[in-house]
């Protein structure tokens, strides 16, 4: 338990607007890998790759016309 709540004040500290009761939801997995998304996004912009899962759709887009 001490664990979700050290991962848990990580991540409102990198995002304050994530509500601490929202995130006790999750368990360790899932916070350690938003954790994980949200040091990646701090970083200087640079080729930046993420591991998705095989339960995850990928990202589709299209371009503006």
């Amino acid at each position: 338990m001490a664990e979700l709540y050290r991962l848990i004040d990580e991540i409102r500290e990198l995002n304050p607007s994530a509500p601490s009761e929202w995130l006790m939801e999750f368990d360790a997995t899932a916070l350690r890998e938003y954790l994980e998304r949200l040091r990646a996004v701090q970083e200087p912009a640079a080729p930046v790759c993420f591991t998705r899962r095989p339960d995850e759709e990928p990202i589709h887009y299209r371009e503006c016309a």
